[in-house]
C-alpha cells in the first residue's frame, strides 16, 4: 500500500493479554447463556451487518444473542440505521464500551467469537478468543487469515449463508467445534509478547549497526 521496500520492512506479530481460564467461566450477570460475540469498535469496515443477515437465514429456534462488544466508531447516518432496523435488531445486545477484565469476561463466556470484517490491521480479538479456548470464525481479511491459520473457519465477508453454518457449528457444541477450540489454543501459543520484544530488539540493533 505504502510502496515500502520489502527489504526494509519487518512484519513483528502482537500476542494475546489472555490465557485460557483454569475453570470454565462464571455467567456474566445480566448476558443471555447462549451468545455469540463481537469484539471491537463498530464501524462499516467491521462488517456486522452480514451477521444480522446470517441470523435471519437460521431458525427463530437456532438465534443466538448477538453480542456487541466495544464503542460505536465512525459512519454515515445510513450505516447505523442498517443496523438499528434490520429485522434482526432485537437478536442485538450492544455493551457500548467496557474495561478489558469486562472484555475478558464476555469472550470467555461466548459460545464463539466472530470477526467479518473486510479489513483488519491485525486481528487481535481473535487471536485473543482463541487463546481463550472460544472458538472463532473469521474473514478472508488477508491479517484474520494469517492469524488463525487452520485453527478457524476463514469466510467471504459478504456470504452470510457461510455466516450462519459457521454460528450454527459454534453455538451446537460436537466435535467440529472442539477441535477448532484446541487447535486455536495451540495456535494462540505460537504468540507471545517475549517473542514481540526480542524481534523489536533485533531490528534496533540491525538499523544501529547498519547505520554505524
Amino acid at each position: 500500500v505504502l510502496g515500502a521496500p520489502r527489504d526494509k520492512t519487518r512484519v513483528i506479530h502482537l500476542a494475546p493479554r489472555w490465557s485460557r481460564p483454569a475453570t470454565p467461566p462464571a455467567p456474566v450477570p445480566g448476558v443471555p447463556e447462549r451468545y455469540l460475540v463481537h469484539l471491537g469498535t463498530i464501524e462499516p469496515r467491521k462488517n456486522v451487518a452480514v451477521l444480522l443477515d446470517a441470523l435471519a437465514s437460521m431458525p427463530e429456534s437456532e438465534r443466538p444473542t448477538l453480542l456487541l462488544v466495544g464503542r460505536p466508531g465512525w459512519g454515515p447516518p445510513a450505516f447505523w440505521e442498517s443496523l438499528t432496523s434490520h429485522p434482526m435488531a432485537e437478536y442485538v445486545c450492544h455493551t457500548g464500551y467496557v474495561t478489558d477484565a469486562q472484555a475478558r469476561a464476555l469472550v470467555a463466556g461466548a459460545s464463539g467469537l466472530v470477526c467479518p470484517s473486510v479489513y483488519e490491521g491485525f486481528g487481535l480479538p481473535a487471536l485473543e478468543a482463541m487463546a481463550l479456548g472460544v472458538p472463532v470464525a473469521a474473514s478472508t481479511a488477508p491479517s484474520l487469515v494469517e492469524v488463525v491459520a487452520d485453527a478457524a473457519p476463514t469466510l467471504d465477508p459478504h456470504d452470510a449463508n457461510a455466516w450462519a453454518d459457521a454460528m450454527r457449528a459454534m453455538i451446537n457444541h460436537g466435535a467440529q467445534r472442539d477441535a477448532h477450540i484446541e487447535r486455536g489454543i495451540a495456535r494462540a501459543a505460537e504468540f507471545s509478547w517475549s517473542k514481540a520484544s526480542a524481534e523489536h530488539e533485533r531490528v534496533l540493533y540491525e538499523t544501529a549497526q547498519r547505520d554505524t
